[in-house]
């Protein structure tokens, strides 16, 4: 999935597979094991959604799906505790 990011707005456009847009508030972008991933927020559901992240010289981003358990178990702990931080 590519994505166009207005870094003064922290609003993420995904482009679902139905061809609608969905318009996810950004929450945190963070690093584990030396890669990014993003936290977007579902607008409708009002939920976390986890993604890798990838800054494109361009001024783009990329969000790409995080397929291994292991690897969204570490970025979902480690959002869940910057969040619980952050909440104090």
């Amino acid at each position: 999935m590519s994505k166009d990011y207005e870094e003064e707005y922290d609003v993420v456009s995904l482009n679902l597979q139905d061809g609608s847009v969905l318009e996810c508030p950004v929450l945190d972008v963070f690093e584990v094991d030396g890669k990014e991933y993003i936290a977007l927020l579902h607008p409708k559901d009002d939920v976390a959604m986890l993604y890798g992240y990838l800054d494109n010289e361009d001024g783009t981003i990329e969000v790409t799906d995080i397929i291994s358990d292991e690897e969204f178990d570490k970025v979902s702990k480690l959002f869940d505790k910057r969040m619980a931080e952050l909440n104090g």
